[in-house]
């Protein structure tokens, strides 16, 4: 039987295009695992199956990551407040808090407060709200908002742009600031927010007290959330017009 001769310069181009189809295909294959275990990183899914039988509401937070990623965090606390509770008491509140989120049509907004609202209780009755969560408030009326949702803390702040612009004119506008931060950043009882490389609000806070320092070059609205806060709802505005 004959075969083949290739010389040898045939050979080690033979070798070398043969090599270079291997790396491509490993590169391909590669780039596709990985951009799949991106997509699943990154694509939240709710804690009930997304079928044909969803109601709206479900179809919503089905479509939405945002909405997919706070189902999934509220499921992670039922087991520990079913120990809690007695199986009638659970499922009540269990069935009035599906009556309200659905309640929401495919109103996304309506739906995440629902959501955000039910997270809030469980996670108070079952001990894990850390310290620095809740509703602040100061007494120049500013208002700052903390909440852990997944592995992350989100911070919300505001206040009207002057209060004494409020009370003259009725001019309502709101300077806001939103941002979020990791769990890790928090050390013990104060964190550090970089709103840019220029601006930083120093946290503090024990008891029911929190304290906002700023430093670095911050901007006059940024000068507004500066102080001490308690623990609450915001004033309603038109009952500070009074003390003016």
């Amino acid at each position: 039987m004959s075969s083949l001769y290739l010389s040898q310069p045939m050979r080690d181009m033979l070798a070398y295009w043969t090599f270079r189809s291997y790396a491509v295909l490993i590169f391909i294959s590669l780039a596709f695992l990985t951009h799949s275990s991106r997509a699943d990183m990154y694509t939240p899914k709710p804690s009930f199956t997304c079928d044909e039988s969803n109601t709206p509401t479900q179809v919503a937070i089905c479509e939405s990551p945002e909405l997919a990623e706070l189902d999934l965090h509220l499921s992670q606390y039922i087991d520990d407040l079913r120990q809690l509770l007695t199986r009638t008491h659970y499922l009540v509140e269990a069935r009035k808090f599906l009556e309200n989120r659905d309640g929401c049509g495919v109103n996304a907004e309506c739906i995440r407060n629902s959501y955000e609202t039910r997270l809030w209780r469980v996670r108070q009755r079952v001990g894990d709200l850390n310290a620095i969560e809740g509703s602040w408030v100061s007494e120049t009326n500013a208002y700052i908002s903390i909440m852990k949702l997944g592995s992350r803390y989100r911070l919300l702040g505001s206040r009207l742009q002057s209060i004494e612009r409020y009370c003259s004119s009725g001019d309502s506008e709101m300077i806001e600031r939103a941002g979020n931060f990791d769990e890790w950043d928090v050390d013990e009882n104060k964190f550090i927010y970089r709103w840019d490389s220029d601006c930083e609000w120093f946290f503090s806070f024990s008891d029911d007290r929190l304290t906002v320092d700023l430093r670095g070059t911050c901007n006059v609205e940024d000068k507004i959330f500066s102080g001490a806060y308690r623990k609450g709802t915001p004033h309603n505005p038109d009952y500070v017009c009074f003390d003016l």
